[in-house]
């Protein structure tokens, strides 16, 4: 126990699963997803999440209008790495009320065009983030993609909060597929 600095050995067990359904030739998935933890050393400790996403994707080569809609209830990933890692903390990943309402509502809406001879996809797009503290991202960009596998997007946001001041973020991404 002097070698683990004091700490003793946490035990405990999480079950997860999601179901996933795509119908293709109407472009829509919905992807439902589900964890809990069900043992732990100390046997007070909640913890649990759910989400799904509802996607309408554009055809193939990602031309048309996309949209999702994913809410999550709780804490939809799995937080264990933490949970063991730190076991103070552990309360910050419970979630803090039992109501029907999400945690988080993330929506996204996106329209993708032919570029250059029908070589890419340029897609602008609007990004919403929600959150049950009042929390608010709203995002502006547009994602560029060529057949030969670069992606690159551009994307600017403004965070809200509550008794915070807003905060203003602009980023750039580049991938090469090789």
């Amino acid at each position: 126990d002097a070698a683990s600095g004091g700490r003793s050995a946490d035990v405990g067990m999480e079950i997860g699963g999601g179901l996933l359904y795509e119908h293709r030739s109407v472009g829509v998935t919905l992807d439902a997803r589900g964890r809990f933890l069900v043992l732990h050393q100390d046997s007070s400790r909640q913890e649990w999440g759910a989400s799904f996403l509802l996607r309408i994707a554009p055809d193939a080569f990602g031309r048309g209008m996309s949209a999702s809609l994913r809410p999550n209830w709780g804490q939809s990933q799995s937080g264990t790495d933490r949970l063991w890692r730190d076991k103070e903390d552990a309360d910050a990943l419970s979630p803090q009320h039992s109501s029907w309402q999400p945690e988080q509502i993330d929506a996204e809406l996106a329209y993708g065009f032919a570029v250059s001879h029908d070589r890419g996809t340029l897609s602008p797009f609007a990004r919403w983030r929600f959150g049950h503290s009042g929390a608010q991202t709203t995002g502006l960009g547009s994602r560029l993609k060529w057949q030969n596998g670069i992606h690159m997007e551009l994307l600017g946001e403004r965070l809200t909060a509550p008794a915070q001041p807003a905060e203003h973020r602009l980023g750039l991404q580049l991938r090469m597929n090789f």
